[in-house]
């Protein structure tokens, strides 16, 4: 009984009147969509491993003391590694200095990852506060 509508709006104020319903999937871009100052961008880089069957026995893992972390994806036997956090910063290409932050990250916990192939991945995420 739903409706999917796509368009372009400057204000969640445009749909209140016509929508008992909204959900707001703006990310970042609600800092000007909802006029919120505190909402900033913040760009995460992880590195893709397409095989390292050393570590398939787990699932994940996450060293919080350093802000690494792996996870496996068993349907794909990749890795995901990560990650940066780069507050204000909306720039979606892979940076090589992000790339080398995550893998002097990783090595202590995978010696081998400066050695592995490996694709970079941008995301860039909403933060507020």
């Amino acid at each position: 009984g739903g409706k999917l509508e796509i368009r372009k709006i400057n204000s969640l104020q445009e749909l209140v009147r016509d929508w008992n319903l909204l959900i707001n999937c703006s990310g970042w871009e609600a800092k000007t969509l909802v006029a919120d100052d505190q909402v900033y961008p913040a760009r995460g880089q992880t590195e893709i491993v397409t095989s390292f069957s050393p570590l398939n026995h787990l699932t994940s893992f996450n060293i919080s003391s350093v802000g690494a972390y792996g996870i496996f994806r068993p349907e794909s036997k990749s890795w995901v590694f990560g990650s940066t956090y780069d507050r204000d910063n909306s720039n979606a290409n892979p940076l090589l200095s992000s790339h080398r932050e995550i893998l002097k990250k990783i090595a202590p916990f995978v010696p081998e990852i400066d050695k592995l192939q490996m694709f970079s991945k941008v995301g860039i995420r909403c933060g507020r506060g």
